[in-house]
């Protein structure tokens, strides 16, 4: 489905583009996202100028396309159908010792777009990012000072691009835009894959802040750790997010850094977090599957787990085995870097961050055994698993996969980098297709993956009690308002009582004794203050267990005579009746089989008494089932 927009229609059809979906603003409930056709949905596009000679085909012209919609890619947090994409530096392609800038005036930008009923996409508005005076930005190097790397732009005529002094043109507020976080006032946080820079605009695009590696920065907000700015030039960060309670940003690295220099590129990247409150970072390794692969973009799940793009650059025409992969990390399954306890042989370095032996950790891992070498010092990568294989899922036809949009918990919608359908092939310009006839121009599209499990909780260790004998802490129930933990203690035939108020250190509260009720403690539950105790009897075949109720300091309340061996016991949701499993587990210690009845047993709480052991009980057992049908 092409969705093209002449350009006889220009004027006419960007306004309406920017109009489209106005009517339907913040209050939509109904996701309509399902709807995006399994090949994906081709976003609106404009033709920036289609008078260049096509490289690929002598004797025509191509087009340059505005486009270039999918460098990164967030959610919008107010609408179910609405997500934000973004562009990069704008229309480009390697030249000589640089950059050729076909359109160099041309301002990186943030649009929202809508997934309609019928899946169709359409554009919403679109946000021009701006300097710190409210000028439009380029996507022209920045000066050395300020993260240059010596990179040269050239216009499409191969002339190198000058100010008006004739000097090399640079942009200190340009930007080669790669990660988006969205927050919730509307401002925006904007990666630099080129700087790198994290830069914050407002809600019109204005920049009101920054962060980066170059201390001498007036305008930085914080400054990152230094070894950022030995990024691999043009693979600098090129994801970024921000952690569901909008405290944390997360920016992940496309490539390995050139730290100390270029022979160390590998599969070593980085992923820093950030306190917006604070400026604290941490830093983390990602071990990538190929030596040079793209980190393209990262999705906060919680603050903990995150979804990562990575991939390489090939296309489906040219091989089925590509890699374009999502994955889940967590951040605690990796060591933090400026934290990470130093032996006599590590240090840290202004300049370089971590070293081992006076090397850093990209040239540790670069060598032999590099990632074992690594681990040895207690320094290792973040654990991942695999979410997605789009050429897998969709054949994904596109060399670059970088916008990732978390819809929700069992839905993301992937978007590739179009490249404005511009390429390039030995410094000549021409249209970037997908076939290798040339014919299906690349064009930024939304693909919807459904029937995910995300699985945005996760869990970290903060405290732990520990009775120091084998089996004595296995069932345990929680009780809010006491903020205490009881446990069935079975080394001891005892209900520990332990006190979680300050999680980070529990400690035992009181141990209740169960010898008089039984040999054997089973199960644990607790509802209203009540806490309710199974506990079998020596002779588990001869001999009925019991239900022990107390209150959560562990004063005896009542007891009740339940089933055989009952082994496990639950409150119903109003807390006025127990449930009990006895299991009747069958018997041949003493040489002859005895199977005593197994049965559930309904605990009424009101009716039980500490002198009445069979009040308030009844049981149903199974001795009339008919099992035959059981698989």
């Amino acid at each position: 489905m092409i969705r093209k927009i002449y350009p006889a229609l220009l004027s006419v059809a960007a306004a309406a583009v920017i109009m489209t979906g106005c009517g339907n603003e913040d209050n939509a409930t109904q996701s309509n996202v399902g709807a995006v056709p399994s090949g994906g949905s081709l976003l609106p596009y404009t033709i920036l100028r289609d008078d260049l000679e096509d490289g690929a085909n002598p004797g025509n012209t191509f087009e340059i396309r505005n486009g270039g919609f999918g460098s990164a890619a967030a959610a919008d947090p107010k609408n179910v159908n609405r997500f934000y994409a973004m562009t990069d530096r704008g229309p480009n392609a390697t030249y000589l010792d640089g950059k050729m800038f076909p359109v160099p005036e041309y301002t990186p930008r943030i649009a929202l777009f809508e997934v309609q009923a019928d899946g169709f996409v359409t554009q919403v508005s679109e946000i021009l990012l701006k300097d710190t005076d409210g000028n439009p930005v380029s996507g022209l190097p920045n000066s050395s000072t300020l993260g240059g790397t010596g990179e040269l732009p050239y216009d499409a005529d191969g002339n190198l691009i000058v100010d008006e002094n004739g000097s090399v043109k640079t942009d200190d507020f340009g930007i080669d835009s790669e990660g988006l976080a969205v927050m919730k006032d509307g401002t925006f946080w904007v990666s630099d894959e080129y700087g790198p820079h994290i830069v914050h605009y407002d809600a019109n695009g204005k920049e009101i802040g920054r962060i980066n590696p170059f201390a001498s920065d007036s305008r930085d907000l914080y400054t990152l750790p230094a070894e950022f700015g030995n990024r691999w030039a043009n693979r600098g960060m090129e994801g970024l997010t921000v952690t569901p309670d909008q405290t944390t940003l997360v920016g992940m690295m496309q490539s390995t850094l050139d730290n100390p220099g270029k022979a160390v590129r590998g599969t070593l990247t980085r992923i820093v977090t950030i306190d917006l409150a604070t400026g604290a970072m941490r830093q983390y390794l990602y071990r990538q599957e190929k030596a040079k692969n793209s980190n393209s973009e990262i999705a906060a799940l919680n603050s903990d787990t995150f979804l990562v793009i990575e991939r390489d650059g090939t296309f489906y025409r040219d091989t089925t085995t590509g890699q374009k992969h999502v994955y889940k990390i967590k951040l605690h399954t990796g060591t933090e870097l400026e934290s990470a306890p130093l032996d006599a042989n590590m240090t840290q370095d202004n300049a370089l961050g971590l070293l081992i032996d006076g090397k850093t950790l990209e040239e540790v891992a670069i060598g032999t055994d590099g990632w074992e070498t690594l681990a040895a010092k207690g320094i290792v990568p973040v654990q991942k698993e695999l979410v997605v294989d789009m050429i897998k899922q969709v054949q994904y036809p596109h060399d670059k996969m970088e916008g990732l949009i978390v819809f929700n918990d069992t839905t993301l919608g992937i978007l590739n980098d179009d490249d404005f359908a511009t390429w390039a092939t030995g410094g000549v310009l021409e249209q970037k297709t997908l076939d290798a006839n040339k014919t299906r121009i690349d064009g930024n599209t939304l693909y919807v993956v459904d029937g995910l499990e995300l699985g945005g909780l996760s869990l970290q260790k903060v405290g732990a009690y520990n009775t120091g004998k084998e089996g004595g802490s296995e069932i345990s129930a929680f009780d809010s308002d006491s903020k205490r933990l009881f446990i069935t203690n079975g080394a001891d035939n005892k209900l520990d009582i332990v006190g979680i108020a300050d999680v980070t250190a529990p400690a035992l509260v009181k141990s209740v004794d169960l010898s008089a009720y039984g040999t054997g403690v089973q199960s644990v539950a607790t509802k209203n203050g009540k806490v309710a105790v199974a506990v079998g009897a020596a002779d588990k075949t001869g001999q009925v267990g019991k239900v022990v109720i107390f209150d959560t300091d562990g004063t005896l309340l009542t007891q009740t005579q339940v089933g055989y061996l009952p082994d496990m016991v639950t409150f119903t949701e109003d807390g006025k009746k127990i449930l009990v499993a006895n299991e009747g587990e069958p018997d041949a210690s003493s040489g002859s089989y005895v199977d005593a009845p197994g049965s559930v047993g309904l605990i009424t709480v009101a009716d039980t008494t500490a002198d009445d052991d069979a009040a308030g009980y009844a049981a149903v057992d199974f001795a009339a089932a008919a099992l035959t049908d059981a698989a």
